[in-house]
This record gives structure tokens, C-alpha cells and sequence, in this order.
């Protein structure tokens, strides 16, 4: 059992934080990396986390090469007890005094005590939790056990962006869905708040956890995703034609019919075409559509990107999509493998008119774009808009949130880049238009990426729309929250522009080190991030008020009464203990 009271101040500066000397009576095992400590002056209450223990060895250790047996486990006990100097290193994160709770610029006397910190000094910390505006987030990592929740005040995270990194398996999954259920909670229960703001969610859920079921490692259901406690209030689209039927969502193919090269950029670039091929796309793109208009048998320049696609060895599978049944693809009557052959031939015929340079770039390409046929694109014209009807709903006063559910192509990042790059070029172009320049703070969009880095990451956000949408779109209530496993790779200003972060357990030196751009005295807490377990979490910024440790509250145990609460039910039992 550990004594309430842990050691005395012996070393403390505001940059190094503070150095304890540990009572002999205190077994250091039981003090965890980044567990609560009380500094206790007199004059004010410090609290810190832990960012590291150790001891030392006063004497010369040789001397227990002459010893043996008992004598050797008795001079130990002896040492370990009596001489041996064990220390913590503790970071303050608030100073509590006369005068309120605030960010601590000062530091504890010499001789000051370091104590466990009780409940009752916790919650006047972080405060409690209302189930309106502020909610229960998870149990801080403290020596021994406490009954409290750290709250996160959802009002203000939504408020700007924030961000959830951390390793694969380390829980950002659970707690993105407890934080979206939270949300919604607050837009049926705070209405009446006078800071009140309608918060509407775009989701690109890739492993369909959102959408559909939150599963463990071994792929098993643990919970339904967040959609299912929420149905009326979520659209969900999907790629995936046997998704779409098998769940009712919304079919949303990769609109390549009457699709400009601006936008077809987005689908090609993920395929690794050249940077030749896109220098000439524009070119390519007024060169076919008056051959499809003036030439084809199609007899429409809206089916110009099949001049991009065809070849002679994919017109076999060009044709078998066009006859399948209910097929999404294309709408044009069937046209022969003959036909199609002498379109092949026709259309590179017009191409040579732009240069030998322009036909052998646009020749080698031809693989690369083939693997067009293999992803869920089509040439319908009752598609052509569907982008554009995704962010009507994120905009207009009747609308919901919207989840992109990737169902089997949880896998394919081309797909997965193509559609949310048209998503958000097509949010961006909405948020543009006149009708929406004078728009009020009266309802934020929260863009939750999943492998933000491909679209936020160095060298590419600024080309980016969702790197465009983080830059400008704030006054207009957009917030982008990147979730990803290499926070390292981001844009340096796009992790400048994160007011609250959720942090689970990172590795790498440099996604540490990014993960703790917005924190003071980042090097302190480095221990802390590499020493996480799973579904721990560092969290700091606007969203909490002091960085914290804590386990993050299990969503699949509170999934059931979450629902409860959803439909008009009161607060969840699993609560019942911890004092709001």
C-alpha cells in the first residue's frame, strides 16, 4: 500500500520540472510513468504527472561480488531500504492557490512535499462532467485508485481543430467513436445553451467502424459503430456496390462521366501515372472530348476518360462491365469488342496530332490508368453529381452528417484518396459560392481523416483541398480533425493549427516529437508518450483544461447505454459511482 505521503522536492526549475527524493516507506513500483503527483508548499498545490523514476546507487556495487546466500539477499533488503536514493522526475501541468486554479509560473519552495492526489483536488483541476457540454473522457492514471472522470468539454474541442494519433491497435478507433457519439449527444441535450452550436459530421471511415460495427483485433464485433446509435441523424454513403445493397447506404461510385482534368487529377495521381501524363491531362481532356462528341459511337463528350482508359488489352473487361447486370458503370447500349478496338486505334490517331512526346507519355500511362476498370468508377450521368449532393448535406439547413463507409475497399487507398478528394473539392467549391459568404458561427463541419498524411502531409497540403479547407475555412466553421499513425509525416503548419490533442501510443522519435508540437516543455513529456498502454492517452489543449493522462472510457461497455441516452433514456449507469 502505498503511504499517502511519497517524498520531498529536492530539484525543481520551470524548465526541468521538478525533482522528488521518494520515502523510504514508498516501493517505487507502485509509481507509474505518467501518473498523478500532489507538490504541496504550503502556499500553493502543484499538480504534476510523472515523466520519469529511477534510483541510484550511493555505494560501489562491487561489494556484492563478496557476498553470497543470505548475506546477499540481507545486505539488499538492507541497501534497497536504507541507502539507495529513488527519485521522480514530475512535470506541473496547474498550480492551485489563493487566487484560483491556472498554468503554474512559478515553482515549489525546496523541501516541499509530494503527495497522492485526492478526488476532491482532481476535479477542482479538471472539473466534472455534466452530460450536456462536458463529458466523462476516462479515468485518470493515478498511484492506487480514484473514482473520478476527466471530463472533455465537447463544446470547445469542436470549436477547432483537433487531432488523434497513435500507433495501429492503440484505440483511436473506440475513442473517435465515443467522441462522435458524445457530439451528438450535445446537439440533442445543450440546445438551449447560450454558446450552443449545431455540430455536423463528415466521417471518412475506412475499416467501417462508424457505419457499421467497432471490432477487436481479431476482427470481432465489440459494439456497433456510432451510426447505429444515431440512424436519423447520419447519411451513409459507400463504394461498394454489395455494401450499398446488403446495408441500404447510399451508392457513391467515383463520378467519372463529364469529370473535369482539374478534378480527375484527385483519382489518377494515387495511381502513380507520371508527372508527364498530368502536365498533358488538360490537353488530353480538349482532345477527346471533341473526338467522343465528333467521332465515338458514344456520341457525348462527358465519356472523354474512356479515351484515357481504353486499350487493346483491357477492351475484354471494358465490355464485360458494361453487360453486367445492374452494373453501375455505364448506361451506353452495348458497343462490340470490334468497335471498341477501332476506337483504340482512332483515338491515338487524334492524340499524335498533339506530338510524338504527348502519344508516348499518353501510351505509357495505359497501365496505370487500366487499373481504372478495377475500381468502383462509373460513366452514369446520375452521378455526375454526387459529390456535390454529399456536401449539400453537410450545409444546408435540413441536412445531417454524412459517413463514407469503404466497405470492401477498406484496403484500396487509391479509392479511398480519389473519393475523399472529390468530397472535399466539392465541399471547398460549396463553401465558395455566394450564398455562403456571409455564413455565421451558428454550425461547425468536422472533417474526421482517417491516414490524414496522404492529404495533409508534407509538400502536399497546400495543393490539397482538405489543406485548404484547414487554412481558410474556420471563419466558416469547418474543423478538420487528422487521425492518424505518423503525425510525423504531416505539414508542420497543419499541426501548428491543432487545439486539442489526443495522443495514444507512438514509437518513432520524430511521430513523438509531433505529437507534442502544441504542448510546453514538449521534452518532458516524451517519456510519457512512448510509455503509454492501450487506450491511454496523453490529452492536452483547448478541449481539457490541464494536460492529462487517462484510460479512455470503453466504448463497447458503454455502447448499449449510450443508445439509451440517444433515444431520450437517462445517464449511463456504469457512472453511477463517479461523481459528476
Amino acid at each position: 500500500m502505498v503511504a499517502e505521503e511519497l517524498g520531498v522536492v529536492v530539484e525543481a526549475s520551470y524548465e526541468g520540472g521538478f525533482g522528488i527524493v521518494v520515502g523510504s516507506n514508498v516501493d517505487i513500483e507502485d509509481i507509474p510513468i505518467g501518473s498523478y503527483i500532489l507538490v504541496s508548499s504550503g502556499r500553493y498545490d502543484y499538480l504534476c504527472l510523472v515523466a520519469d523514476v529511477g534510483y541510484k546507487m550511493p555505494i560501489d556495487e562491487s561489494l556484492f561480488r563478496y557476498l553470497s546466500g543470505e548475506y546477499s539477499d540481507m545486505v539488499r533488503r538492507y541497501i534497497s531500504r536504507r541507502i539507495v536514493n529513488y527519485f521522480v522526475r514530475a512535470i506541473p501541468v496547474g498550480r492551485a492557490g489563493p487566487e484560483g486554479v491556472d498554468k503554474s509560473d512559478t515553482i515549489p519552495s525546496y523541501g516541499s512535499k509530494a503527495l497522492i492526489p485526492s478526488q476532491e483536488l482532481l476535479s477542482r483541476f479538471y472539473g466534472r462532467f455534466d452530460w450536456r457540454v462536458n463529458y466523462p473522457l476516462g479515468e485518470p492514471k493515478v498511484i492506487g485508485k480514484v473514482e473520478y472522470s476527466i471530463p472533455i468539454n465537447i463544446r470547445r474541442m469542436i470549436d477547432l481543430n483537433f487531432g488523434i494519433f497513435g500507433k495501429s491497435g492503440s484505440g483511436k478507433t473506440f475513442l473517435g467513436n465515443l467522441i462522435v457519439a458524445y457530439t451528438m449527444l450535445y446537439n440533442k441535450l445543450a440546445r438551449d445553451s447560450d454558446d450552443y452550436i449545431e455540430a455536423r459530421f463528415l466521417i471518412f471511415d475506412m475499416h467501417n467502424e462508424y457505419s457499421l460495427d467497432v471490432l477487436d483485433d481479431a476482427r470481432r464485433r465489440v459494439a456497433g459503430g456510432v451510426y447505429k446509435l444515431f440512424p436519423d441523424d447520419f447519411v451513409v454513403y459507400t463504394p461498394d456496390s454489395r455494401f450499398a445493397s446488403e446495408f441500404r447506404m447510399n451508392l457513391l461510385p467515383i463520378p467519372l462521366y463529364d469529370i473535369s482534368s482539374s478534378l480527375l487529377v484527385y483519382v489518377l495521381e494515387p495511381l502513380g501515372v507520371t508527372r508527364a501524363f498530368l502536365d498533358n491531362l488538360s490537353g488530353f481532356e480538349n482532345k477527346l472530348r471533341k473526338f467522343f462528341r465528333e467521332k465515338s459511337p458514344f456520341g457525348d463528350a462527358g465519356y472523354w476518360v474512356l479515351g484515357l482508359i481504353l486499350s487493346k488489352n483491357n477492351i475484354k473487361k471494358f465490355v464485360e462491365l458494361g453487360m453486367e447486370g445492374g452494373s453501375h458503370f455505364i448506361e451506353k447500349n452495348y458497343i462490340s469488342q470490334r468497335e471498341l478496338g477501332n476506337l483504340v486505334d482512332a483515338i491515338e490517331q487524334d492524340i499524335a496530332d498533339m506530338g510524338q512526346g504527348a502519344l508516348q507519355t499518353f501510351k505509357a500511362n495505359r497501365r496505370r490508368l487500366s487499373r481504372l476498370l478495377d475500381m468502383p468508377v462509373s460513366f452514369k450521368r446520375i452521378y455526375k453529381g454526387v459529390m456535390d449532393t454529399v456536401a449539400e448535406n453537410l450545409v444546408s439547413r435540413d441536412g445531417r452528417s454524412v459517413i463514407i463507409s469503404m466497405g470492401g475497399y477498406e484496403k484500396n487507398l487509391p479509392v479511398y484518396m480519389a473519393i475523399a478528394n472529390l468530397i472535399g473539392e466539392a465541399l471547398w467549391s460549396r463553401l465558395n459560392q455566394p450564398d455562403m459568404e456571409e455564413v455565421e458561427e451558428t454550425n461547425k463541419i468536422i472533417i474526421m481523416l482517417e491516414e490524414a498524411h496522404k492529404f495533409l502531409g508534407r509538400g502536399v497540403s497546400e495543393y490539397s483541398p482538405f489543406g485548404r479547407i484547414a487554412r481558410e475555412m474556420r471563419k466558416k466553421g469547418v474543423v478538420v480533425a487528422p487521425i492518424d499513425q505518423k503525425p510525423y509525416e504531416l505539414d508542420p503548419d497543419v499541426l501548428s493549427m491543432i487545439w486539442t490533442y489526443i495522443v495514444f501510443a507512438l514509437t518513432d522519435d520524430r511521430d513523438i516529437d509531433a505529437s507534442l508540437t502544441g504542448i510546453d516543455r514538449p521534452s518532458l513529456y516524451r517519456n510519457i508518450v512512448a510509455s503509454l498502454r492501450r487506450g491511454e492517452a496523453l490529452v492536452y489543449g483547448y478541449g481539457v483544461s490541464f494536460p492529462v493522462v487517462l484510460k479512455v472510457h470503453d466504448y463497447s461497455r458503454m455502447y448499449r447505454e449510450l443508445g439509451d441516452m440517444a433515444r431520450g433514456g437517462g445517464e449511463p449507469s456504469i457512472f453511477d459511482d463517479v461523481p459528476g
